[in-house]
This record gives structure tokens, sequence and C-alpha cells, in this order.
């Protein structure tokens, strides 16, 4: 149960503690800001799904990016497992924030790759411009999660930050 100040009473005791960060509030968005929040979701869920097939599955070009960086197989696994959970997270709403984090995150991972080590020639060109998709389309999802929590007045939303 929350009190007005933002805690939360749990167990016999009453024992006041902080309560989980609130989820966003779908009620309070209007229906062209829930659409666009529920596009950007999948769009992003999508790409992330279909960036780590190829890490995962063993397919040459992941291969031969990951050569060049140096870091075949493990960074290529890791990248593969990491874009995957991002894909699962941010499909479900109370790890939406989390999974749009860690997209963001891995996001500029890749194009500190690009920028450090495979360039923007030819496909790496293209691979970059996906990055700078997904890492803004991530930032959204962010943004409109953040902006309609809903769960606590802006004051005290604004106090906790």
């Amino acid at each position: 149960r929350r009190d007005p100040r933002g805690a939360c009473e749990r167990g016999a005791l009453r024992v006041r503690i902080p309560c989980q960060p609130p989820l966003p509030d779908p009620h309070s968005m209007s229906r062209p800001v829930l659409i666009v929040f529920w596009l950007l979701r999948a769009f992003v869920g999508v790409m992330f799904l279909f960036a780590a097939l190829p890490k995962l599955t063993g397919d040459a070009t992941a291969i031969e990016t990951f050569t060049t960086l140096g870091v075949e197989s493990w960074g290529r696994y890791v990248t593969g497992v990491v874009e995957l959970g991002v894909a699962i997270l941010i499909l479900v709403p109370r790890t939406v924030l989390i999974g749009a984090g860690l997209g963001v995150l891995t996001m500029l991972g890749a194009l500190g790759a690009h920028v450090t080590t495979l360039g923007f020639a030819g496909d790496a060109g293209g691979m970059a411009g996906l990055a700078v998709v997904l890492l803004l389309a991530s930032l959204a999802i962010i943004g409109i999660a953040s902006r309609f929590d809903g769960a606590r007045p802006s004051s005290t939303r604004q106090a906790a930050l």
C-alpha cells in the first residue's frame, strides 16, 4: 500500500520501505501517444530480435564483424544474448524501461565499435545507421514512459530524481 510520500507498507509490522519505480500508466496517455508508444516498442523489439538472430546462429557476416573487432566468438554470443534480452524486456510492460535503457547502452556500444574499428563504408554504414535509429527509438521509449508514469504526482517524481 502506498502512502502520500511514496513509501510502501509491507508485512505484518507495516514496515515503511521505498516503493518500486512506477510503471507507465497507459490510462494517462492520449490515444495517439499510446499508439506511438506501442509501435515504437514493437519496432525496437522486432529489430533487436532480428539483430540478435544472426549473432546467435553464426551468420558469416556476424562472424566477420566480430573477428574484425577481435572478440569472436564470445563477443558475438554476449551481444546476441543482450540484444535478445532487450527484445523481450522492451515488450513486457513491467520491464520496458530496463529494456529501453539496455537498448540505449547496446547501441552506444555498437556506434563506438563503428567509430573506433568498423568504420562506416559499405554495409558497416547501414549497420551504423540502424544503430542510430534504434538508439533514438529507445530514447523515445524512455522519454514517453517516464513522462507518463502516472503513479506519482510530478512534484514527488521530481523530488525522487
